[in-house]
């Protein structure tokens, strides 16, 4: 009887051993299609967030334009640390579509790198054209740009020349 009661003992203890290992089996998986989800929600999200524009039209580009006198630095792509030569002041400006179907003019003042933002309709190309009076003497450029993916948004080709007194440009 005591082989009996040995032999039930043992099966009783192989059996939960058994359910043992199935339980960690079981949480081991649980673990793994956990972090499995968590990946793949990652995953989602950060497909979400690389699709989304963020509020940006996919029809529209950003240019950072620094009107500039004496010196500019070539740049492709404007980045916090691009400094230009005329520190908040007010500009006045038009840009215009090469072809002529788009125009705006408006007035700004630069920020403390010396740029000021247009926002343009995308794959055109553009002349904008500035005007700043210094001390009383107003100086006009222009500079070509493109709103193309591959354009540059850093626009630093604008230099401005003196205006000669005789010729009035009525900017206000």
């Amino acid at each position: 009887m005591s082989s009996q009661k040995s032999d039930a003992s043992k099966e009783r203890a192989r059996k939960k051993n058994q359910m043992l290992k199935k339980s960690k089996k079981n949480q081991m998986l649980k673990k793994r299609i956990s972090i499995g989800a968590i990946v793949i929600s990652s995953l989602v999200v950060i497909i979400l967030l690389a699709n989304s524009n963020f509020g940006i039209s996919e029809a529209t580009k950003s240019a950072y334009v620094a009107p500039y006198l004496s010196y500019t630095h070539p740049c492709g792509t404007h980045v916090p640390t691009c400094q230009a030569e005329l520190t908040n002041t007010l500009v006045h400006y038009s840009v215009d579509e090469i072809d002529g179907s788009y125009e705006v003019q408006s007035s700004v003042t630069t920020g403390d790198d010396g740029f000021f933002e247009v926002v343009v309709p995308t794959r055109k190309n553009y002349v904008i054209t500035m005007t700043i009076t210094l001390d009383g003497t107003d100086y006009q450029g222009s500079a070509e740009f493109g709103s193309y993916a591959s354009s540059s948004d850093c626009i630093t080709e604008g230099q401005l020349f003196q205006v000669p007194e005789s010729i009035s440009l009525n900017v206000a």
